[in-house]
């Protein structure tokens, strides 16, 4: 993200986009296979958040051209570049949040003793046939 960031306030904000979608080359920060209607969290900290004028003008000319919105990569990017955080800044953000969500979530799924919101399949073996599967059921229950 930092390299387009880069890029896009040395130059020309539309040439940057259009030489990125000429080349058939994804525009990064834009769009999310687990959010195809738009990322939740970017929305959320881009409603209180204004971009520098060259990361609203990239972001006004993708999501013009391609219809994706920015994701979350892009949203710390742009609170970095406005508030010219130190340049690891977005990565820690993110990693400070993915630790207490994934937190949160572990709490959450303790309390019901089962899967929230499961993305796949297992189709590995059952409890029943794993050794000492005794030994990691809650005891509380």
């Amino acid at each position: 993200m930092r390299t387009l960031l880069d890029e896009v306030e040395r130059s020309d904000p539309d040439a940057v986009v259009d030489r990125y979608l000429s080349a058939a080359i994804p525009v990064p920060g834009f769009g999310h296979h687990i959010y195809p209607e738009g990322d939740p969290r970017a929305a959320a900290l881009m409603a209180d958040l204004e971009p520098p004028k060259h990361i609203a003008r990239l972001i006004d000319r993708v999501v013009s051209l391609t219809g994706l919105l920015p994701n979350i990569d892009l949203a710390l990017a742009t609170l970095v570049a406005r508030y010219r955080l130190p340049g690891d800044a977005a990565f820690a953000l993110f990693a400070v949040a993915r630790s207490v969500g994934l937190l949160a979530h572990s709490m959450e799924q303790l309390s019901v003793d089962s899967v929230i919101r499961p993305r796949g399949r297992y189709t590995g073996p059952t409890a029943e046939l794993q050794p000492n599967a005794q030994r990691h059921k809650r005891k509380d229950r």
